[in-house]
């Protein structure tokens, strides 16, 4: 540096401290030392380079300067000034801190090799030029008015800038710059030594932990099938819209809508279809509700559009149709047929019903599954009614538990009746609900409550052990009947049931053999290994199995002879057609005769007349049970109905089918 080397006093210390003669060679260097007008700074190099430069250079630059001066006086030693002056020069340029002296016009007085190299620009035109040519238009504007606040005495002797590099002969680049104002000053005017970093590989580094950070965020927000929001993107939007829409005092409607028939398309053409299905499916929804409002899958086939409610359900009623031509369209996929699937949609409003976005959401879904009750493509709008049922279910689930400790539920009993000789089978064992509010509520209600609250187990318990109770007291009476009890899906993947079943019945001193225990054939199907597993055990200990609800599901008689299973119970709706359907007529018929064969009892369901049981008895069936027989009683009842003897009205031995044809 021209002026502020020049001017350097011999000082042997200092010429140690600067560079040592045996360390040269080494490429690692301890400290920086910049030397200006008999000023030393010294900081460790560990310490330059780290992102807090300008405050810990600027720290120093204030204690060294001072500390220096008063060295000055004190440094007498028998080494030239020249031969200081070159080693320091040596030093400076060898530093790795860009250094840079220029004068108050901007002109480069003088600048070591690093910031030759970080510049890009040669040193020997760098001399005499303008740092401020070097920058763009902005930033030399800045550090024009900082030298002249600086040469006012208006800022700290040394400070920050950030500045642009902007030149034909360069890259362009952001600087961080350390500014120290000394009292150098030549042909009168002051200069000022910079420190420059170059932060533009930081900035760059940064720029890309951004971009990283927006796909992850977008990863985490977005679904990777479809590239909608997913449900942590539709929750966040949800409580935003409903938030906007409380402070603007407007409405907000909520459509929910899952495929019909989706779970088909997966298993009989590949999950790989069903994306396919879903992909399409997502981009003509995303085409089609672009102005209506914001779309969301929130998993599976399950999707939501969050949209403006003006007040006027035929726009509610516009939007959900939109939707569902837009599903209901065919759809061409390779390797696939050409697809036509179908859409539920419920609908829910806020704050008419909802008033919170967990309410919206469980009201829409309920309308959604409204409409899946009734067949599927359509749109069901949550009403009061739905929200009074809501409001009973809630409460039913809350009661629930403690209706079980207070044995609230009671036990019935429907006859099954052998259609040989009209004489009682069976007693089915059904449950009831006696609320203290809501009076006496039927299983169709509070079963499926049961299961989704884990509950079903325990209730199944008390069903197992009471009919126990009740089966012991006719014995002590004198009658010994048989009893049918059903087990819940729920039940049958419970490892133990055979064994606590055994327990009670051990308890009360009965034998399995008393025993029917019904399951559903959809039960059975839905996961035949673990049914196997559990019905084979139950009937090794004697019990007797039958199918529940047989021709709903997808199983058939040829299916069930894997199984150890002694009769089936031909579902109400087949029996329901019996007196105006030929085809269900045919359908009774083959399935008696099929059994039979299998050598399977068979027994009919809901038989609700004289007629459905001559036909049935005409067929060969062999054990009916329905109101048209008898209908369900208490225990109490029960006695009464056993001491007197049963009587089956209905049932005539000798009537043929050709007689009610």
């Amino acid at each position: 540096m021209r002026s502020s080397v020049a001017d350097i006093d011999t000082a042997k210390h200092i010429e140690a401290s600067v560079i040592d003669e045996d360390t040269q060679s080494n490429s690692t260097c301890d400290s920086a030392v910049l030397i200006s007008q008999g000023r030393e700074l010294s900081t460790p190099f560990s310490q330059v380079t780290d992102a807090g430069i300008g405050a810990r250079i600027g720290a120093e630059f204030e204690q060294h300067l001072a500390l220096a001066s008063t060295r000055r006086q004190g440094v007498e030693n028998s080494w030239s000034k020249q031969h200081l002056n070159n080693r320091l020069v040596e030093a400076v340029n060898k530093a790795p801190l860009a250094l840079l002296t220029i004068g108050f016009d901007g002109h480069v007085l003088a600048a070591n090799n690093s910031c030759s190299r970080i510049l890009g620009i040669p040193a020997t035109l760098l001399a005499d030029t303008v740092f401020f040519n070097f920058l763009c238009k902005d930033s030399a504007v800045l550090l024009r008015n900082d030298l002249r606040r600086s040469s006012e005495g208006l800022l700290s002797s040394s400070h920050e800038l950030t500045l642009n590099i902007s030149h034909p002969l360069t890259d362009k680049r952001t600087m961080q710059v350390l500014i120290a104002n000394t009292d150098i000053t030549q042909n009168g005017q002051l200069e000022f030594v910079l420190v420059l970093l170059d932060t533009s590989r930081q900035q760059q580094i940064e720029s890309q932990l951004r971009s990283a950070k927006d796909y992850l965020e977008r990863l985490a927000t977005h679904d990777a099938l479809t590239g909608l929001p997913n449900r942590i993107h539709f929750t966040e939007a949800l409580r935003t819209a409903m938030f906007n829409a409380r402070k603007a005092k407007r409405q907000l409607a909520l459509l929910y809508f899952d495929i019909d028939g989706f779970k088909g398309v997966n298993d009989q053409y590949g999950h790989h279809v069903g994306d396919a299905l879903l992909r399409e499916i997502a981009n003509r929804l995303r085409v089609r509700t672009r102005e209506v409002g914001r779309l969301a899958r929130l998993g599976g086939d399950e999707f939501t559009l969050i949209m403006e409610h003006r007040g006027c359900y035929e726009s509610l009623l516009a939007a959900a149709d939109k939707v569902r031509i837009a599903i209901s369209e065919p759809i061409t996929i390779p390797s696939a047929p050409i697809l036509q699937v179908s859409a539920s949609i419920g609908i829910a409003t806020y704050p008419k019903f909802a008033k919170t976005p967990r309410q919206l959401i469980q009201y829409a879904d309920n309308a959604m599954y409204q409409a899946k009750g009734l067949g599927g493509d359509c749109v069901v709008k949550f009403s009061s009614l739905h929200q009074e049922k809501l409001k009973r279910t809630a409460a039913l689930e809350n009661d629930f538990r403690h209706s079980i400790q207070r044995s609230d539920f009671v036990l019935y009993f429907q006859p099954i009746v052998n259609c040989c000789n009209g004489q009682l089978d069976t007693l089915e064992v059904l449950v009831r609900w006696n609320h203290p509010e809501y009076g006496m509520i039927l299983p169709d209600e509070f079963i499926p409550m049961a299961e989704r609250s884990g509950l079903i187990n325990e209730l199944g318990s008390w069903i197992v052990e009471s009919t126990c109770r009740v089966s012991q007291r006719l014995q002590k009476s004198g009658s010994t009947v048989r009893f049918a009890i059903n087990l819940s899906p729920v039940q049958l993947n419970k490892k133990d049931l055979a064994q606590d079943i055994l327990s009670c019945l051990k308890k009360y001193d009965l034998q399995p053999q008393l025993f029917d225990l019904e399951i559903t054939e959809s039960c059975i199907m839905s996961d035949i290994d673990c049914a196997l597993t559990q019905v084979t055990e139950l009937s090794e200990h004697g019990f007797s199995l039958a199918v529940d609800d047989f021709g709903t599901g997808h199983s058939s008689l040829a299916r069930l002879t894997g199984l150890p299973v002694s009769k089936i119970k031909l579902d109400r709706l087949f029996i329901s057609r019996l007196a105006a359907d030929d085809t269900s007529r045919v359908i009774v018929k083959g399935i008696i005769n099929i059994a039979h064969e299998l050598g399977i009892s068979v027994v009919a369901e809901g038989v609700e007349d004289h007629f459905q049981t001559e036909i049935l008895c005409s067929y060969g069936c062999g054990y009916v049970q329905g109101f048209g027989i008898l209908r369900p009683c208490p225990e109490e009842d029960l006695a009464v109905m056993l001491q007197n003897g049963l009587t089956t009205p209905g049932i005539n031995q000798e009537a043929t089918f050709e007689e009610y044809a």
